[in-house]
């Protein structure tokens, strides 16, 4: 996947990630995940955080069509 942001992101065991914004760290940052099941079959997932000043983020999530 790609990471848009200048900070760090943690991909935990749990399935749960964790995003550590910059220093003054504003805007959207998108990353893009993908899973594939026992069968083979993926799907692409892209992540937004949309992070502002002084404020609790925003995250959005859109799941691509997988791949059959």
């Amino acid at each position: 996947g790609s990471l848009t942001g200048s900070g760090s992101l943690v991909y935990h065991h749990d399935g749960s990630f964790s995003y550590t914004p910059a220093a003054g760290e504003e805007g959207e940052v998108r990353f893009q995940y993908r899973l594939t099941d026992g069968d083979g079959d993926s799907a692409t997932a892209t992540v937004t955080l949309t992070l502002q000043d002084d404020s609790t983020p925003t995250v959005s999530v859109l799941l691509a069509e997988g791949d059959d």
